[in-house]
């Protein structure tokens, strides 16, 4: 190869301490201009004829270096084997290779660019393809307005924070048949420039790896050992992630040790996450590629009646007729037009096409009938109420929409029987016989209520006064007894005969005085300490007695209200 001189005024000192002192200063967040400015601004305060000040300047800048010397030692945060370019100082964009060539031949050369970039930690490279995607992405967003193809890649290359652009193109050699490899590295108004005289065209995928760490100043930092993966998404900026722990920023450059299956988590905007399953060998370069982007596709709903209220994964959305683009795949939609039966249905949305749902409400009808409680012949009248409204006395048959209805069953006397019955179109006819146990009843609609029970206060204090009263009584004829047994005119044996009466109503008058006693001051205080019982009340607003509906003899039709016809 002969080697074609460069102009002098395109010669530039090597790229390499820019790029080394960028990169001994990436952990402090500081650019490398930031950084010389802050060094100009040390030397004039060091020259100053403050001896204090200068002694502070000194320790300063000693602080300063051990900060820089911990920094260089400080852990890795990335898995044992595993190294990326991710705090790369260089941003490299890498326009499509210029030169008459096939689009294949254009491919494997541009990947053979990017294979040998790789092999920098301190270069991270942005493609052509990469800028498309990324535009087409920012436009889709909103994010991203412009109208010419330069001003579209000056914007890119600034919200990507790109500071360095390569270019290679292939030109004819001054002999025939031969070919001139032009390799120019630009930063800012500076250029480097490499320009090589090749035989043929296949000889420029050699001459790639062997001028680019001379055109960057850089040394290979790859482990034959390990393999390289270029990581790259749509868009641009996907966490990288393996096991759980982050390694950088698409487009991403990762050095692993080998493994015959591994896993690698894509996360980007809107929470979406991809996971790319590949295999790593020694020495191998690969491209593994995440598009995080999920297109939209229109869901078109129309109802009869209109005016239906759409949910798209439970969230409304609008009514019906409904037309709005939605994100591709798999969506809940309910349709809700009371006092229809709500629609669901599963839809798979697919990008770029109409997904449409037809569906038209009708309230469909179930049977309904209500019979005897079991192993009961309805000897007291019993009330069948639905939806809160007294609706038939004894027994019920009707039909009513399919949903869910609320039923109470009431018999005085006995507790009120409640169920939420779910009726589905398709069912020839519910029966339900409830089953009733003694106990409060209550009605719907009322509410139960503790009042004072004065009944047991009552009834003790009656009872304790009639023993009382009985009690005198006996005594009372205990001394009529008493006084008989001390006639003179009678015998012994009527005398003593009359005793021993008088001794027995004795005694059971005042065992009858004492209980009478004892019972009336249990009243008393039952009167003031009363027992509390449940009653069952209607509200002062609303009572239905005037609402209820006749009782109807069997088999005769009847309608209650705005309720639906039934037959007994």
């Amino acid at each position: 190869m002969v080697r074609i001189p460069e102009k002098e005024n395109h010669i530039i000192p090597p790229f390499f301490p820019d790029a080394e002192i960028s990169r001994l200063f990436s952990w402090f967040r500081v650019d490398f201009f930031s950084v010389t400015g802050l060094l100009k601004v040390y030397m004039v305060l060091l020259s100053t004829r403050n001896k204090l000040l200068r002694v502070f300047c000194c320790l300063a800048g000693l602080g300063w270096l051990c900060c820089l010397c911990y920094a260089e030692d400080l852990p890795s945060t990335l898995p044992d084997g595993v190294s990326t370019n991710r705090d790369a100082s260089v941003r490299l964009y890498v326009p499509v290779i210029q030169g008459e060539m096939s689009l294949a031949e254009r491919k494997q050369l541009t990947q053979r660019t990017l294979e040998t970039l790789g092999r920098f930690s301190d270069v991270r490279s942005f493609t052509e393809e990469d800028f498309s995607r990324q535009k087409q992405w920012l436009r889709a967003q909103g994010s991203l307005s412009c109208t010419f193809y330069e001003e579209c890649r000056d914007r890119l290359m600034e919200n990507l924070g790109i500071t360095h652009t390569l270019r290679l193109a292939l030109e004819p050699g001054p002999k025939e048949d031969s070919l001139v490899i032009v390799l120019d590295l630009q930063h800012g108004i500076r250029h480097r420039t490499i320009r090589e005289a090749l035989p043929d065209q296949d000889t420029a995928k050699v001459a790639i790896p062997r001028f680019l760490p001379d055109l960057l100043g850089l040394s290979d930092s790859l482990d034959e050992n390990r393999g390289m993966i270029r990581l790259t998404s749509r868009p641009l900026g996907a966490k990288v992630s393996i096991h759980g722990q982050e390694l950088g920023e698409t487009p991403l450059v990762v050095h692993l040790p080998p493994s015959p299956t591994l896993a690698l988590s894509f996360h980007g905007p809107n929470r979406n996450a991809v996971t790319k399953t590949l295999s790593v060998q020694a020495g191998q370069w690969q491209t593994l590629d995440a598009d995080l982007v999920r297109e939209n596709g229109k869901l078109l709903v129309d109802t009869t009646p209109a005016g239906a209220t759409v949910f798209i994964d439970g969230e409304r959305q609008g009514e019906s007729p409904y037309l709005k683009p939605i994100p591709e795949g798999r969506h809940h939609i309910r349709l809700e037009l009371p006092p229809y039966p709500a629609f669901e249905k599963e839809m798979e949305i697919r990008p770029h096409e109409v997904t449409r749902i037809v569906h038209a409400f009708m309230s469909a009808s179930v049977p309904l009938r209500v019979e005897a409680p079991r192993g009961d012949t309805w000897d007291k009248e019993t009330e069948i109420w639905l939806d809160g409204n007294l609706v038939a006395y004894e027994r019920y048959t009707g039909n009513l929409a399919s949903g869910t209805h609320q039923l109470a069953v009431v018999r005085e006397g006995y507790e009120t029987y409640y169920e939420e019955v779910s009726l589905q179109p398709g069912i020839e006819e519910r029966i339900i016989a409830p089953h009733l146990d003694h106990g409060l009843t209550v009605r719907p609609g009322q509410k139960t209520v503790m009042k004072n029970d004065y009944r047991p206060a009552t009834f003790t204090t009656i009872a304790g006064v009639l023993a009382l009263g009985f009690g005198i009584y006996l005594e009372l004829e205990a001394q009529k007894h008493l006084k008989t047994s001390r006639d003179k005119t009678l015998t012994s044996s009527q005398r003593s005969s009359a005793r021993q009466d008088a001794y027995l109503s004795r005694g059971f008058g005042a065992t009858l005085m004492s209980l009478g006693t004892l019972a009336t001051a249990t009243g008393a205080t039952f009167f003031f300490l009363p027992f509390q019982r449940t009653e069952a009340v209607w509200p002062q607003q609303s009572h239905p007695d005037e609402d209820k509906p006749a009782k109807q003899e069997p088999n005769e039709p009847f309608v209650v209200g705005a309720m639906m016809r039934g037959t007994f």
